[in-house]
């Protein structure tokens, strides 16, 4: 069941970036957030089929790897929420082998763990390895900043992955919170933002 739910939030997350370029052919404004319902989730499973053959996504290219290190800051380990949900990433190709997981603390890291796919996850101040973090997010207060954009409130979360697709970051406000990415799921779009249940910004690295 976690895969089939997993799929339909990338069905979802692929529905609502068709909505927004219908509204914008239509001359309309695409809707400011959207909110995952029952209405949505029906439609995105009668989808499923167009995502299981997309394996240019960036994120089904990330977990494409034999080897995922997944980093934390040096204080905030990831919940036992978070790696059922890192592991429990749908996979294509019945053919493919799970990664595997390594966890590691930023200053653990060696040369050779950077040659493999890498994913951060935490609050994004407490991290402070500030060369790993060559991304349009920058540290704000409590929360984080994009462009003139503030989040900070406990549930606003994002997740961000580069050109490469590997490296990808889930950071969140609140350590203890689950990261919505893996309720709602994810468009090709390589940056998202959540707050609650609602995904509140997505866009390109400029």
């Amino acid at each position: 069941m976690k895969t089939l739910s997993f799929i339909s939030s990338l069905v979802v997350m692929l529905l609502v970036t068709s909505m927004a370029a219908t509204a914008a052919a239509k001359g309309e404004n695409a809707p400011a957030s959207f909110e995952v319902t029952s209405e949505t989730t029906a439609a995105a499973r009668t989808a499923v089929a167009s995502v299981t053959s997309a394996t240019s996504l960036p994120v089904v290219r990330f977990f494409n790897a034999d080897t995922i290190v997944v980093v934390s800051p040096e204080n905030c380990a990831p919940t036992a929420t978070d790696k059922d949900d890192l592991e429990s990433v749908v996979f294509w190709d019945t053919d493919h082998r799970r990664p595997v997981y390594v966890y590691k603390s930023e200053f653990e890291l060696t040369r050779k763990d950077k040659k493999h796919h890498m994913l951060f996850i935490g609050c994004l101040n407490q991290f402070q390895r500030r060369e790993n973090f060559n991304i349009p997010i920058s540290r704000a207060g409590k929360g984080f900043r994009i462009d003139n954009r503030q989040f900070d409130r406990p549930s606003d979360a994002f997740f961000y992955i580069n050109p490469k697709a590997d490296r990808m970051y889930l950071c969140k406000n609140t350590p203890d919170a689950r990261h919505r990415f893996f309720e709602i799921g994810g468009t090709p779009f390589p940056l998202h933002v959540f707050s609650d249940n609602r995904l509140v910004l997505t866009g390109y690295n400029q």
